[in-house]
């Protein structure tokens, strides 16, 4: 007979920034209950990934993924720039590279204006 894990899933009812504190809840209690020491976590300005290392109380490795310099988003860019000492201050690693599968599939995305093109997905 096999095993059977159950698993609790939380679905919410919109999108948003109000939803930011209930995921990193999760995530956190998540990470607590599987042994699991790093987390990685898209910030925009910084601002979650430093509300993740605080829920976490330092029992989380911090991994911050963040937009590169010359994104088509300047002011979180610059937002980020701003908040960066403190990153840095918390030891919180900072990830911001190239988005090595966007450039050619978005060329022809904006040259032919079409919607759909299968890089996309992958990007």
């Amino acid at each position: 007979m096999s095993e059977a894990i159950d698993k609790k899933i939380t679905y919410f009812t919109g999108r948003g920034v109000k939803n930011t504190d209930k995921t990193l809840d999760l995530a956190v209690t998540y990470c607590r209950e599987n042994n699991i020491n790093k987390i990685v976590v898209a910030s925009s300005t910084g601002k979650t990934a430093l509300k993740l290392q605080e829920k976490a109380g330092g029992s989380l490795e911090v991994i911050a993924v963040t937009y590169s310099s010359g994104s088509r988003f300047p002011e979180k860019v610059k937002k980020f720039d701003e908040n960066r000492d403190e990153l840095e201050k918390r030891e919180i690693r900072i990830v911001r590279g190239l988005h090595g599968l966007s450039a050619t599939e978005r060329a022809f995305v904006t040259r032919y204006k079409t919607e759909f093109m299968p890089l996309n997905i992958v990007a």
